[in-house]
C-alpha cells in the first residue's frame, strides 16, 4: 500500500528464460575436432569504470581450450585468448550466428537461438495506484537468481530515453509491502542496462507544513522494516554498503527541477521513515516519528534504494503525499489514515505523478554519470541462475 517502449522490439509476453541458451546448433567449418566444454552467462566483467554482463562460451579445438566472451547485449565482442569470434547479427528474435577463428582460421559457427534483450536507461517502480505508465509500450519477463519480479516489465520511448517500468506491487496489487521481490525488481532493471532508478511512493506526512497533495524529493532514510531480504550479498562473502546519503543527489537536483517545471509543490528533502506495513501506524508511533524529526511514513523506500545502491545504480524516491499518517495532534478533524483514503488520493493525483515524471525522466537520459557506481559491491560474486 503505502509502499506502494524499447518500442517494437520486443513481443508482448515473451520470455527471456533467464539468458539460458535454448538451443545451439554446431556448424563444422573446418576439419579441427571442436566441442563447447563449458557456457556461463551473466558474469559481471569491468571494463574501466563499467560493469558489464558477459556471456562465456569454452571451446576445446584439438584439445585447446580457448575462451571467448560476448557482452549479453551483443554490443561488441571480447577478444581473448587469440580467439576472435565474430558476430552476426539478426533482427530481435532472430539466431544469432557466431563464426570463430582461431589464429585466424575460421574453425566453426555456431547458432543461437537465444531472444537478444532490449535496454533501457532509466527504470521506474510504480507504487500503490500506479500500475502503468507508458502507453506505447512492450513487455518482457526476465527471470532472476531471487525469483521473479513484482510484474512484468514493460519497456517504452519518452523523448529519447528508454524507459523499464514495473509495478512495484504488482498489477494487481497483490505484493503486501514486506512481500515485494525488490531484489529480483531491481537485479532485472541492471540486467537491462538501467543505471537510474526513480521510486515514486505514497506517504503519510508527519508535518503540517507538507499537505496532502505535496511531493518531496526524499533525502534520507530511517529503516524501521524487519525480515526483509536487504542485501544481495548474503550468499558467502561479506560487503558493508556505504549509505550515508541513500538517495543520488545529481537525480535530486534534476527532480526539484522537473517539478518546478511542472507546477506541483515540490519540498527540497524529506526523511522518510520506512515502516513494515501492511498496517498503518498508531497514534503513539506517530507521534514518536515526529518527535524524532523525521517527516514522511512510507513502507516501501527499504529495501529498494539500498539494493540499487549495492548495485552501483542511482536512486529518487519522489513522494507524493496522501495524508497524515495517524492525525494531527491539536486538529482532531483530521481523521488517521485508511486504506480506501490513500487508493482514492492516489487515483485522483496520479496525473500530476506523470507529469513529474514527463518532466524528469528526459532530463535524465543525457546526464552525465555521478558517483552511485562506486558504491557498487562485488557484483561478479553473485550468483547468475
Amino acid at each position: 500500500m503505502r509502499g506502494q517502449g524499447h518500442q517494437g522490439h520486443v513481443r508482448r509476453g515473451h520470455r527471456a528464460q533467464g539468458f539460458r541458451l535454448l538451443q545451439d546448433r554446431l556448424v563444422r567449418l573446418g576439419a579441427l575436432a571442436v566441442e563447447v566444454s563449458q557456457h556461463r552467462l551473466g558474469q559481471v566483467v569491468e571494463f574501466g569504470n563499467e560493469q558489464r554482463l558477459v556471456e562465456f562460451f569454452e571451446f576445446v579445438v584439438d584439445h585447446e581450450r580457448l575462451e571467448v566472451g560476448i557482452e549479453l547485449r551483443l554490443r561488441f565482442v571480447i577478444h581473448l585468448h587469440e580467439v576472435r569470434c565474430e558476430v552476426v547479427r539478426p533482427e530481435f528474435f532472430r539466431p544469432e550466428v557466431f563464426r570463430l577463428e582461431v589464429f585466424g582460421f575460421e574453425v566453426f559457427g555456431f547458432e543461437r537461438r537465444l531472444m537478444t534483450l532490449p535496454s533501457a536507461q532509466v527504470g521506474v517502480f510504480g507504487g500503490s495506484g500506479f500500475y502503468s505508465f507508458l502507453d506505447d509500450a512492450h513487455e518482457v519477463t526476465i527471470e532472476t537468481p531471487w525469483g521473479p519480479t513484482s510484474a512484468p516489465i514493460t519497456i517504452g520511448r519518452l523523448g529519447d530515453t528508454d524507459v523499464a517500468f514495473i509495478a512495484r506491487h504488482g498489477r494487481h496489487h497483490q505484493h503486501l509491502p514486506h512481500e515485494v521481490p525488490a531484489r529480483a525488481n531491481l537485479w532485472a532493471m541492471r540486467v537491462l542496462g538501467v543505471r537510474r532508478i526513480i521510486g515514486p511512493c505514497t506517504v503519510g506526512s508527519l508535518r503540517v507544513d507538507y499537505a496532502p497533495g505535496d511531493f518531496v524529493v526524499l533525502d534520507q532514510i530511517v529503516d524501521r522494516t524487519w525480515g526483509r531480504p536487504s542485501t544481495f550479498f548474503d550468499r558467502g562473502g561479506v560487503f558493508h554498503l556505504p549509505f550515508a546519503d541513500p538517495y543520488c543527489p545529481s537525480m535530486r537536483t534534476v527532480a526539484l527541477a522537473a517539478g518546478n517545471r511542472s507546477g506541483v509543490t515540490m519540498h527540497d528533502g524529506g526523511t522518510v521513515v520506512v515502516i513494515p506495513g501492511p498496517r498503518f501506524s498508531t497514534r503513539a508511533e506517530s507521534r514518536w516519528y515526529r518527535e524524532q524529526g523525521w517527516d514522511v511514513v512510507n513502507m516501501t523506500q527499504h529495501p529498494e534504494a539500498a539494493l540499487a545502491a549495492e548495485l552501483g545504480m542511482c536512486y529518487c524516491g519522489i513522494a507524493l503525499v496522501t495524508d497524515y499518517d495517524a492525525g494531527v495532534d491539536d486538529d482532531p478533524s483530521v481523521e488517521p489514515v485508511t486504506m480506501e483514503q490513500v487508493f482514492a488520493f492516489f487515483e485522483g493525483n496520479i496525473s500530476r505523478v506523470r507529469e513529474v515524471l514527463y518532466e524528469l525522466i528526459p532530463a535524465l537520459g543525457g546526464a552525465d554519470p555521478c558517483a552511485c557506481v562506486g558504491r557498487a559491491g562485488p557484483i561478479d560474486s553473485l550468483p547468475n541462475d
